[in-house]
C-alpha cells in the first residue's frame, strides 16, 4: 500500500508541478490500472496467487496518494509569498 501511495502521490505531484493538462480522472485510472495489473501479474510466478485484498490495498494507495497530493500540493501552489498554509 505505501509503494501505490507513492506511485499515487507522485503522479499528482507531477500533474500540480508541471501544470500538466492530463486530466486527474485519466491518472487515476493509470494509477489504479497499474496496481490491478502488477497483482494479476502475480498469476503467473510460482508460488504466488492473486488476492483481492491485496488488489484492494493497492487501489486504496492510489486513492489516499491522489488525496494527499491534491489536498496539500494544491494548497501550498496557491498559497501567497509569506503566507503559511
Amino acid at each position: 500500500m505505501i509503494l501505490y501511495f507513492i506511485l499515487g502521490l507522485s503522479l499528482e505531484w507531477g500533474r500540480v508541478k508541471t501544470k500538466s493538462r492530463l486530466s486527474l480522472a485519466f491518472l487515476i485510472l493509470l494509477g489504479l490500472g497499474y496496481g490491478v495489473f502488477t497483482e494479476s501479474l502475480q498469476f503467473f510466478v510460482p508460488d504466488r496467487e492473486m488476492n483481492f485484498s491485496d488488489g484492494l490495498a493497492n487501489v486504496l494507495g492510489v486513492l489516499i496518494g491522489f488525496w494527499v497530493g491534491n489536498k496539500f500540493l494544491l494548497n501550498a501552489s496557491s498559497a501567497q509569498p509569506g503566507q503559511k498554509v
